[in-house]
């Protein structure tokens, strides 16, 4: 299966980054604007067993207006404050998706830490489904990921200027 994989050394400690992902609302801070996913059901805490229920927008633009669309639900699983936290889908467009969100110890530096997210997917039809649409697939993963982190560091470095 694919992997994707993002890395962004962050001015906060893991405890802190964590914290900041267990928020209710964190998914709607780093979902991007043009991503056309709307949150129907968030999770209450970071904690194994949460469900988190996403609408995707409809590919075509007349659609996209319209209250309907495919539904993405995912599982929270393998959390460790401070540590990890993982979702998989349940139901949604991929055949399959773990998504790995690891908060890893710069050196000894306690001020800082790595934020990392792992993305093991499979798309649908198998090897047709990867040779056709695994290039977008890879691009949007991209895409998606460097706003998020963009926007992490944004909130970490203004939480940091804000506390001195």
């Amino acid at each position: 299966m694919p992997v994707f994989e993002k890395r962004t050394q962050v001015p906060a400690s893991c405890k802190q980054v964590f914290d900041w992902h267990a928020h209710p609302d964190a998914f709607d801070r780093l979902a991007p604007p043009w991503a056309g996913v709307h949150v129907l059901k968030r999770h209450r805490s970071l904690a194994d067993g949460e469900i988190l229920v996403l609408r995707l927008d409809m590919p075509l633009p007349i659609l996209k207006r319209l209250p309907v669309g495919p539904l993405w639900i995912a599982e929270i699983f393998d959390v460790e404050p401070g540590v990890r936290f993982c979702d998989r889908q349940i139901a949604g467009p991929f055949a399959n998706w773990e998504h790995h969100h690891l908060f890893e110890p710069v050196d000894a530096n306690p001020e800082a830490c790595w934020m990392v997210d792992r993305v093991t997917y499979q798309l649908p039809l198998g090897s047709i489904g990867q040779f056709f649409g695994g290039w977008l697939i890879r691009w949007q993963l991209q895409c998606v990921f460097d706003y998020r982190h963009k926007i992490l560091m944004r909130w970490m470095t203004a939480t940091k200027a804000g506390a001195q």
